[in-house]
């Protein structure tokens, strides 16, 4: 019979020690197929090779099994002066509810921001969005 094994890894990535994007102006609620803007601001150090935008639920776990973790990268139109972002088409293609936002500069990802995406009615929904 095997032994058990209990270990603890330690999780560093290493621009945890740089300076990172951060989102700021975040807006509370997003809804589906829609512009809106954000504030992000970009370090010096970071050399603006590609920016990426997602949205990210972690899913939630019982026991051993681990369930309903999405990630959704949006189009993204970003310059000095404008930054702007088109949310997830409809439902399917991101769940309503809760979710954080990212940007990733380069290598180097931000804090994350916590959005509302669509309404917040009751689970079942109708569509929202378009349909694809």
């Amino acid at each position: 019979m095997p032994k058990s094994q209990f270990r603890v890894e330690d999780l560093n990535p290493p621009y945890m020690t740089l300076a990172r994007p951060t989102l700021r102006s975040v807006p509370a609620q997003i809804q589906f197929n829609s512009r809106f803007d954000i504030g992000i601001h970009i370090p010096d150090n970071l050399r603006v090779s590609s920016v990426k935008v997602v949205l990210m639920d972690l899913g939630f776990s019982s026991h051993a099994f681990h369930s309903s973790s999405w990630l959704v990268f949006m189009e993204a139109e970003l310059s000095p002066d404008h930054r702007s972002i088109l949310s997830p088409p409809n439902n399917r293609v991101y769940p309503p509810g809760p979710a954080s936002m990212y940007v990733t500069v380069g290598d180097i990802t931000s804090a994350g921001a916590h959005v509302m995406v669509g309404n917040e009615r009751a689970l079942p929904v109708e569509d929202q969005g378009i349909i694809l």
